[in-house]
């Protein structure tokens, strides 16, 4: 119960989860074949678009993929980029996605963060969270270093 806490604490302060946030990852050869050789050379492959991998890493992984042959450059990815199109509606239902190495624990602390900011959870799956959240509250969820993706869920 205590990690619980600590996690909640640290996203609710904004603070990034055991030391690790969002990448950019892209490549120097920018056609589809350099990168998926980027994409294996650094074990991941979520290519979003062709415009780079999103991988969530510490420093020390950060420095290690910045140095493997090939890899253009390594940013932050922005909370704006985790948000794909939204309605101007509010309250708003989503899917968030978290990273593939999230925890149990963080996953809850999300959705802790969600019904601490007004928001309603509803189905909760190993890796994402239905929810239901004032449209204002979206950029702030996206900030924590747990979301990597946020998008409207269509109406059914």
């Amino acid at each position: 119960m205590k990690a619980w806490w600590i996690a909640l604490v640290l996203i609710a302060c904004g603070a990034p989860a055991r030391g690790r946030i969002g990448y950019v990852v892209t490549a120097t050869d920018d056609t589809p074949s350099g990168r998926a050789a980027v994409g294996r050379a650094i074990g991941a492959g979520d290519d979003v678009s062709g415009d780079g991998f999103v991988m969530r890493l510490d420093d020390a992984g950060r420095a290690r993929v910045a140095a493997t042959a090939g890899v253009a450059a390594v940013r932050p990815i922005a909370a704006d980029e985790k948000l794909g199109k939204l309605p101007d509606t509010s309250p708003v239902s989503v899917r968030i996605d978290l990273y593939d190495d999230a925890t149990p624990a963080e996953l809850d602390a999300v959705a802790a963060w969600i019904a601490a900011h007004g928001g309603s959870v509803g189905a909760k799956a190993a890796r994402s969270i239905d929810a239901t959240i004032a449209t204002s509250m979206l950029h702030a969820l996206a900030e924590t270093a747990e979301v990597r993706w946020i998008e409207a869920l269509e109406a059914r």
